[in-house]
């Protein structure tokens, strides 16, 4: 476990484990799409310090849209089951 456990240093530490570094992926394309991943991970860690009530607000006032809380929660919503599919084939590789 990192000790920053925020979001990005988590989703670090886990997709390495998985084997979703993109470094560690010898396809292209499969690389540029985990990069993505790791892009989106970075952007709703963003909005969530910079607009969410749990860290209060930043400097630069933000003007949000139910839109854009839409396609966080989707982002938000793809990554993870991606990632527990990801697991699941891994423990049935493993066993």
């Amino acid at each position: 476990m990192p000790s920053d456990q925020s979001l990005k240093p988590l989703w670090k530490a886990a997709s390495k484990h998985l084997g979703l570094d993109p470094a560690s992926v010898g396809d292209e394309d499969v690389r540029k799409v985990l990069s993505g991943l790791n892009s989106v991970v970075d952007g709703i860690g963003s909005l969530r310090t910079h607009t969410g009530s749990a860290h209060g607000r930043g400097r630069r006032p933000y003007r949000l849209q139910a839109r854009h809380a839409r396609l966080a929660i989707h982002g938000s919503h793809t990554l993870v089951g991606f990632f527990i599919e990801t697991w699941d084939e891994r423990k049935k590789a493993a066993a």
